[in-house]
C-alpha cells in the first residue's frame, strides 16, 4: 500500500511539475507573440518615417535643383549686360532715351527676377515656404516700381507654366495692375 501511495504522490508531484511547465510554457508563447506583434508594429513604424524621411529628401533635392537653375539662368543673364542696372533706371528716371541694345539688357535682367519669383512660386506651392516669406506684397511694389516692369512682366506672363499665370493674374488683378 505504501508502494500505491508513494507512487500516487509521485503521480501528483509529476503532474504539478508537468501542469507549471505547461503553464510556464504557454506563458513564454503568449510574451513570445506579443513580442513578435511589437517588433512588427515598431517595424512598421520605422518603415512608415523612413519613407517620409526619403520623400522630404528628394523634394529638397528637386528644390535644390530648381533652385540651381534659375540661379544659373540669373547669373548667365546678368553677365551679358552690358552696364550696371542702376545706370539703365537712372535713364529711364531722367526720362533719356535708352538704345536698343540697353532696353534688352534691361529687360533680360528684369526677366531674371520673374524666373526667381517663379521658383519661388513652387516653393510657396510646396509649403517649403509661406505666403508671408512670399511676400506678393513687395512684389508688387516692384511691378508698381516703373511701367517697364509691369510691361516686362507681362511679357513674361505669355510663356510663363500655365498654373504660374493663373496665380500671377489672379494677384494682379487683385493689385489693380
Amino acid at each position: 500500500m505504501e508502494d500505491v501511495n508513494h507512487n500516487k504522490a509521485l503521480g501528483e508531484k509529476l503532474m504539478t511539475n508537468f501542469a507549471t511547465r505547461v503553464s510556464f510554457t504557454k506563458t513564454f508563447s503568449v510574451v513570445s507573440n506579443i513580442s513578435v506583434v511589437l517588433g512588427l508594429v515598431f517595424l512598421v513604424i520605422e518603415l512608415k518615417q523612413n519613407n517620409d524621411l526619403m520623400q522630404q529628401n528628394a523634394e529638397y533635392m528637386k528644390s535644390q535643383s530648381l533652385y540651381n537653375y534659375y540661379s544659373q539662368r540669373s547669373a548667365i543673364r546678368r553677365s551679358n549686360l552690358t552696364e550696371p542696372i542702376n545706370s539703365f533706371y537712372a535713364k529711364i528716371i531722367s526720362g533719356q532715351e535708352m538704345t536698343l541694345a540697353e532696353t534688352i539688357s534691361l529687360n533680360t535682367q528684369i526677366t531674371s527676377f520673374w524666373e526667381m519669383w517663379e521658383y519661388e512660386y513652387y516653393e510657396l506651392k510646396a509649403n517649403r515656404i509661406s505666403l508671408e516669406q512670399f511676400n506678393i506684397k513687395a512684389k508688387i511694389q516692384v511691378l508698381n516700381f516703373l511701367p517697364i516692369h509691369a510691361q516686362s512682366f507681362k511679357n513674361y506672363l505669355m510663356t510663363a507654366p500655365e498654373e504660374i499665370k493663373q496665380f500671377w493674374e489672379a494677384e494682379l488683378v487683385q493689385a489693380g495692375i
